[in-house]
C-alpha cells in the first residue's frame, strides 16, 4: 500500500485549446500596478490577474451541482472520498 498522491495539475495558458468546442481560457490582468497607482496613492502598486476559464478544463471531478441543481459542489466534497480511489477499488 502506498500512501503517495500524484499531482496531476499542469500549466493552463490563454489561447489554450483544453477540449474541441470550449472556449480557450483567456489570462490576463484585471488591475495593472499603473491603474492601481492612481486610485490608492503614488507608491501604491499592485497587480491583481483574471483568469476566465471554463469550469470544466484540465483534470477536474464532477459534483452532484454539476448535474442536479440542488446538489452539492465541490467545497461539499471530502478528499477522502476521491483520492486513491483506484487502490481502495482494487483492494476491496
Amino acid at each position: 500500500m502506498s500512501d503517495r498522491l500524484v499531482d496531476l495539475s499542469h500549466t493552463i495558458f490563454d489561447g489554450m485549446v483544453t477540449y474541441p468546442g470550449l472556449p480557450a481560457p483567456t489570462i490576463g490582468t484585471h488591475l495593472g500596478r499603473e491603474e492601481a497607482e492612481k486610485i490608492y496613492a503614488p507608491g501604491i502598486t499592485f497587480q491583481i490577474g483574471q483568469i476566465d476559464i471554463c469550469s470544466n478544463t484540465g483534470t477536474y471531478i464532477d459534483v452532484p451541482f454539476h448535474r442536479f441543481a440542488d446538489g452539492h459542489d465541490l467545497t461539499e466534497l471530502a478528499l477522502a472520498r476521491v483520492a486513491d480511489v483506484g487502490h481502495r477499488l482494487v483492494e476491496h
